[in-house]
C-alpha cells in the first residue's frame, strides 16, 4: 500500500512538471519542444533534415536566459506539423483561447531563391465541430512581403524584419473564430469557419514549402473565447507583453461607466486620488489627482481602442478599462 501511495504521488509530480498551468492558462514556454509535453505528436512528410526534425530549442539573443523553439528548414521537401489532441479539454460550445508570440528567423527573411511561398506561421484550431487554419506566408512567391491571411484573404501585414515579434490571440467557439494581434481588443479577422470532426490543435510547417519562425511561448485557454482583457489574465511571467495589458483585473476592479465610451468615461474614486492611465501599448497618456468623488473625464480627443485606468488610493490600486469608440 505504502509502494503504490508513493508511486501515485510520483506520477502527480510528474504531471505538474510537465505542463505549466497558471490559473486557467496552460503554458508552453521555449524551454523545451512541443512534442516533449504530453498530447503533442508530428506529422511528417518528405525528406526530412539532416537533424530529423526542423524544431530546436535555441537561446534568445535579445534577453539572457530566455529560450525560443526555432523552427525553419527552407527547402521545399519536408513537412513537419505538429498535432495538439485536445479532445478531452476542447468543446464547440464552451470556447477556446490561444495566445502565442511568435517572429520569422533571419534564415527564412533572406531566403530569396524559393520556387514555393514561404510561411511564417500555421495554426489551426479545430473544436470538433468546426476549424480554419491561419497562415503567415507571402503574399507572392519571393515578394519579401508577409501576410496573415485566413482562407488565402490577407488581413494583416507582417514586418518583415527579425525584430518582428507578434502576439497572436485566436479564439474560436461553436462557428465563430477570430483573430486580435497584439491584445489590441479589434480583432482582425471575424469569421463563420468550416465544418469538421477533428478535436486538434494544428501548428507548424503543415506544407512542403520553405518555413522559419521563433516561438517565445504559446498558452491555452480552455474555459471559453476570450478577447483582449476578457476572463483570466495573462500570466505575468510570459515575455513580451504590452505594458499594462496582462496585469488587468490583477487588482481591485475600478467602476467605469458608460463602457464603451464616446466623449465622456465616469471614474467612481475618492477626491486626492491619483489617476494613471495607459493605452493599449501600454504608453501612458494622463496622470493627474482627482478633484471629485466621480470623475468626469474627456476622451473624445483620444483614438479609439482599449484603456486602462488605474487608481491608487491610499495603499489600495484599483485598475479598469474602457474602450474608446
Amino acid at each position: 500500500m505504502k509502494l503504490k501511495n508513493l508511486l501515485f504521488f510520483r506520477i502527480l509530480a510528474l504531471m505538474f512538471i510537465t505542463t505549466n498551468t497558471f490559473a486557467q492558462w496552460t503554458v508552453y514556454d521555449g524551454s523545451k519542444l512541443l512534442t516533449e509535453y504530453p498530447g503533442w505528436t508530428a506529422e511528417t512528410k518528405g525528406t526530412a533534415p539532416t537533424s530529423g526534425t526542423c524544431y530546436e530549442v535555441v537561446d534568445d539573443v535579445e534577453l539572457v536566459g530566455n529560450k525560443l523553439i526555432k523552427a525553419e528548414d527552407l527547402t521545399d521537401t519536408w513537412k513537419e506539423q505538429l498535432n495538439l489532441d485536445w479532445s478531452t479539454l476542447c468543446s464547440a460550445g464552451t470556447g477556446v483561447t490561444i495566445v502565442l508570440r511568435s517572429k520569422p528567423t533571419p534564415g527564412i527573411l533572406a531566403l530569396n531563391s524559393s520556387t514555393k511561398l514561404k510561411k511564417m506561421l500555421y495554426i489551426s484550431p479545430r473544436n470538433g465541430a468546426y476549424y480554419d487554419a491561419l497562415n503567415i506566408e507571402e503574399t507572392a512567391v519571393n515578394s519579401a512581403e508577409f501576410a496573415l491571411k485566413l482562407n488565402q484573404t490577407a488581413g494583416f501585414s507582417v514586418p518583415h524584419t527579425n525584430n518582428g515579434w507578434l502576439i497572436f490571440r485566436i479564439t474560436l467557439k461553436n462557428d465563430a473564430l477570430k483573430v486580435y494581434i497584439n491584445e489590441n481588443p479589434t480583432p482582425i479577422f471575424n469569421a463563420v469557419v468550416k465544418v469538421t470532426t477533428a478535436n486538434v490543435l494544428q501548428f507548424g510547417n503543415n506544407a512542403q514549402a520553405p518555413f522559419g519562425s521563433f516561438t517565445d511561448w504559446m498558452v491555452i485557454n480552455y474555459n471559453n473565447a476570450y478577447a483582449p482583457g476578457e476572463g483570466d489574465p495573462l500570466p505575468a511571467e510570459l515575455t513580451g507583453l504590452p505594458t499594462g495589458i496582462h496585469d488587468i483585473f490583477m487588482k481591485k476592479n475600478l467602476d467605469l461607466y458608460p463602457n464603451p465610451a464616446t466623449n465622456f468615461v465616469n471614474i467612481k474614486a475618492n477626491a486626492g486620488d491619483k489617476l494613471t492611465m495607459y493605452n493599449q501599448i501600454g504608453i501612458m497618456v494622463a496622470r493627474f489627482t482627482l478633484n471629485e468623488n466621480i470623475e468626469s473625464l474627456n476622451v473624445t480627443d483620444y483614438i479609439n481602442g482599449m484603456y486602462l485606468i488605474q487608481i491608487e488610493s491610499n495603499d489600495v490600486v484599483y485598475q479598469g478599462k474602457f474602450i474608446k469608440n
